[in-house]
């Protein structure tokens, strides 16, 4: 059921390393002439039509949320620096500079 082999592999994988040894650590049997490495060619599997029309339908509706939490966040975006000019305009005190240019540069985006 499981590759051992990938399993131990993954476990040498992530053992601690010391930069200052002249030799690797090996484990078990393992020498240094033994590969760990094995082929990186993996077989693709074949989708049924089925399988095709489902994954396919499912990447859609993927893209399709996205397109739509885009928009969603683009509305929200436009609202905070609404909400933020109109604070700016219904300031009694005068405004400071940074304010001014921040109210100016809202306004022009508005427009």
């Amino acid at each position: 059921m499981y590759n051992t082999t990938s399993y131990v592999n993954l476990l040498n994988s992530q053992s601690s390393v010391v930069l200052e040894s002249p030799e690797p650590v090996w484990f078990d049997s393992q020498g240094p002439d033994e590969s760990v490495v094995e082929s990186a060619v993996k077989v693709r599997r074949k989708w049924s039509p089925k399988e095709d029309k489902i994954h396919f339908g499912a990447w859609l509706n993927t893209k399709e949320e996205l397109s739509q939490l885009q928009a969603i966040m683009e509305v929200k975006q436009k609202l905070s620096k609404q909400k933020l000019l109109d604070r700016l305009l219904a300031k009694k005190d005068p405004l400071t500079e940074m304010e001014t240019s921040l109210k100016l540069k809202l306004m022009s985006e508005m427009l």
